[in-house]
Order: structure tokens, then C-alpha cells, then sequence
């Protein structure tokens, strides 16, 4: 975005404050989260929020699960990622493998699609799903 008025602003639309809000509107009031209270009622966090998010989608890949962990682990030594795999109702149980491993590793995740296959979409529904501020895509077959 250029800022208000240039080339990509919306017509009738200005910048206030880095929210866009409709002209003679003012901009919403930023959300704020009271993450000390939620921090009191859950307990400590376990693990640090992901600051990279990495998608793999997969169908019939539980041969290759392990690895690629193992292969995201080494490579991101020091970052707080996680890793989301979204599977496509693999015939192979892929899912449960990955499931398997996410009840001992917080970083792992699984989404089970059901009814819906399709990489593209596979790929919008993992990157839906994380609040990491940085989002990868990488295939589960090297």
C-alpha cells in the first residue's frame, strides 16, 4: 500500500492510524488481548508462540512424516516453529501417524480434511489455521 490517496488506496477509504477505515469513520480502536489474565486462568504457556508456521500437505505420506519433522527440527534449531500437516484423508493413515506424534510434540499439528481434497485448498486451511506472523509451504516427499 502507498499510503493514503495513492495508487492502491481504496476509493472512499483512508489510512488512520495503520487501520484502513471509511471516510469520516473513525478507525476502530485496536483489540487488546489481556494475555496476563488468560496466562492466570490456563497456567503458563508451554511452549513459546510460533514465530514460522510450516504447511505440508499430504495424502498416503506416513513413510515420510518422521523425516520431514526431523528434517524441520534440525533446520530450525533456535526459531519457535510449528509444523501443520493437512491431510487429505490419506487411505494410509498419515493422520494418526502425525496425531500420534503431535500428543508427545506441541509443534506438530494435524488437520484431518474429510470430504475435501485438493492442494491448493490444503494449503489456504493450514495457513488459516496458525497465528504465526511467517507461514511456509513445503511438500511431505522431499
Amino acid at each position: 500500500m502507498h499510503g493514503a490517496g495513492g495508487p492502491k488506496a481504496r476509493a472512499g477509504c483512508s489510512m488512520s492510524g495503520g487501520a484502513l477505515a471509511r471516510s469520516g469513520t473513525p478507525a476502530p480502536a485496536a483489540l487488546t488481548v489481556p494475555t496476563a489474565h488468560l496466562v492466570s486462568l490456563l497456567g503458563k504457556a508451554t511452549a513459546p508462540a510460533a514465530e514460522l508456521s510450516i504447511v505440508v500437505p499430504t495424502f498416503n505420506e506416513r513413510d515420510n512424516v518422521v523425516a520431514v519433522i526431523s528434517a524441520v527440527a534440525e533446520a530450525l534449531s533456535g526459531i519457535a516453529w510449528e509444523i501443520i500437516f493437512v491431510d487429505d484423508n490419506s487411505p494410509d493413515e498419515t493422520a494418526s501417524i502425525v496425531r500420534q506424534i503431535a500428543q508427545t510434540d506441541p509443534r506438530v499439528r494435524c488437520l484431518h480434511r474429510f470430504g475435501r481434497r485438493g492442494l491448493s485448498s490444503a494449503c489456504v486451511e493450514g495457513i488459516l489455521s496458525t497465528a504465526a506472523p511467517v507461514v511456509a509451504v513445503m511438500d511431505a516427499d522431499g
